[in-house]
């Protein structure tokens, strides 16, 4: 698993300036033909779906479809124009860049791509047994637990198509990118927001592996801190994959407790906030902003350990 994850880091190492950590240079080899997908008509994007997964494509494609009406209103801003991969393996390179390892979800030129098959890429997120408590491992079992009594990560990455929308978001209004931990923390506020306010039910998938990986031992993590990522945003990846894996969750998790402390009035007052600075401010200048949206956004900083 850990070999899949480092060839992966690696490749996007080799692109720095790509819109996300998981975007693709236009420099490198496009995507295939796409015309055998499967075309979903009249819905807030435009989505190309494998025919052998058809079902899961239009359930996808309602729940970002939810969650772009809900942006639309919630940030009074026009809903991009993009078009969303939801592909099997065998249609991944129809989708994206075939170097890109298959589940890596992203966004690269304003193309949503994920995939619609269980694979290597999300088990490896999957926390290992022997960092778990019995209560932790029951918990993880309920949640994620498939037909077969294993576990699959499969509903947590899955609400992540909405996570790669909010680049497009930022993209498409010319949000400017203060910090790299940043957009990756805003993009899952935005997420955490709309399936707390009207998908509640999804909300464990969401939540517990986050919350299980942040418990976790942290010993064996050269990087930790918000600065560390921001300074090594293009090599923690290549070093140190599942340290950058710990950072991802640790923004959805932080996400979770800023939403529950300040409510979803906090989402477009942040929005606000980001799309109004034209330049890129200072450290103490960006503190006092944040705080200035609401204190948990300081908190979240400030306490940061």
């Amino acid at each position: 698993m850990k070999s899949l994850l480092i060839t992966l880091f690696i490749s996007l190492l080799l692109n720095p300036g790509s819109a996300t950590l998981a975007s693709i240079n236009p420099a490198q080899p496009s995507a295939g033909d796409d015309t055998t997908l499967i075309a979903l008509s009249d819905r807030t994007a435009e989505y190309r779906v494998s025919a052998t997964h058809l079902e899961l494509g239009i359930h996808l494609a309602d729940l970002l479809d939810g969650a772009n009406h809900y942006f639309n209103q919630i940030l009074d801003a026009a809903i991009p124009e993009v078009t969303v991969y939801i592909v099997s393996r065998d249609d991944w390179g129809k989708a994206t860049n075939p170097q890109v390892i298959y589940g890596m979800p992203h966004y690269t030129q304003q193309r949503v791509v994920v995939a619609a098959e269980d694979n290597p890429f999300w088990q490896a997120n999957l926390p290992r047994d022997g960092d778990l408590t019995e209560e932790q491992r029951q918990k993880l079992l309920s949640v994620y637990g498939n037909d077969d009594g294993e576990r699959s990560a499969r509903t947590f990455f899955e609400l992540l198509i909405i996570h790669e929308m909010c680049h497009a978001w930022k993209a498409t209004h010319s949000v400017k990118r203060q910090r790299f931990w940043l957009e990756e923390f805003a993009c899952n506020l935005l997420m955490h927001t709309y399936i707390a306010e009207h998908r509640p039910e999804l909300l464990p998938s969401l939540e517990v592996l986050p919350e299980i990986r942040v418990a976790g031992p942290t010993e064996g993590l050269e990087y930790t801190t918000i600065r560390q990522f921001e300074e090594g945003y293009w090599i923690i990846g290549a070093r140190a994959p599942e340290n950058y894996g710990w950072y991802q969750f640790r923004f959805h998790h932080a996400a979770r407790e800023v939403y529950d402390a300040a409510g979803e009035g906090v989402l477009p007052a942040l929005w606000a906030f980001l799309a109004g600075q034209s330049e890129i401010l200072d450290d103490d200048d960006l503190l006092t902003g944040l705080i200035g949206v609401h204190p948990s956004l300081g908190d979240m900083i400030v306490n940061w350990k």
